[in-house]
């Protein structure tokens, strides 16, 4: 029974003129053609949706790490958020770096360490700068030194524009002190 109706379409499909085969085996290609496309896109979506959920649990599990060990310290006491270490060297590094990325004149960049600090007092270090350049360079690059370090605090800072009418640059010279936790501390930080 099924091969007569096979052979019955086939009979039907010879006795179809050439036109109408071509036209009807276009119509299969591209139906074909439609149905591979979106099986393609369907996968390629499927791909992108898996990949989208394990960055999520990823993302999910550092916030939740990140999240306890903030709640380790206690948030009254900043002192717990400063580092063990004056990172002076690295913040004269950094700075003089940035100052060459956003086209600015690192005239000077004085660092002073105060008097050794007792065992209950902040560590803290000052530190002096003299920068020139344009406004919009001297913003992006006090927000990439106060972003990056947030034991800085600046202490003063004076901006002065240009004598000259045709230069739009601007004199910057800044106080930042610089702090760390105390060195009594230090000893009672038990190492994981």
């Amino acid at each position: 029974m099924k091969t007569e109706g096979f052979l019955f379409v086939a009979r039907a499909w010879w006795c179809l003129p050439l036109k109408d085969r071509l036209f009807i085996r276009r119509g299969v290609y591209l139906l074909a053609s439609i149905v591979a496309a979106t099986a393609l896109a369907w996968l390629w979506l499927h791909q992108q949706t898996q990949h989208s959920d394990a960055l999520a649990k990823i993302y999910a599990a550092d916030a939740i790490k990140l999240s306890a060990e903030a709640d380790h310290a206690p948030r009254s006491d900043f002192t717990a958020l400063l580092p063990r270490e004056l990172r002076t060297d690295q913040i004269v590094r950094d700075a003089s770096s940035w100052s060459d990325e956003f086209n600015l004149r690192l005239a000077s960049l004085n660092v002073q360490q105060t008097s050794s600090p007792s065992a209950t007092k902040l560590q803290q270090a000052s530190l002096n700068v003299e920068l020139r350049g344009s406004y919009p360079g001297i913003k992006l690059w006090l927000r990439e030194l106060l972003g990056r370090y947030p034991e800085l605090a600046v202490v003063s800072l004076d901006l002065q524009k240009a004598l000259n009418r045709d230069d739009r640059s601007v004199s910057v010279t800044g106080q930042f002190r610089v702090f760390a936790r105390p060195k009594a501390e230090q000893a009672n930080v038990v190492t994981r």
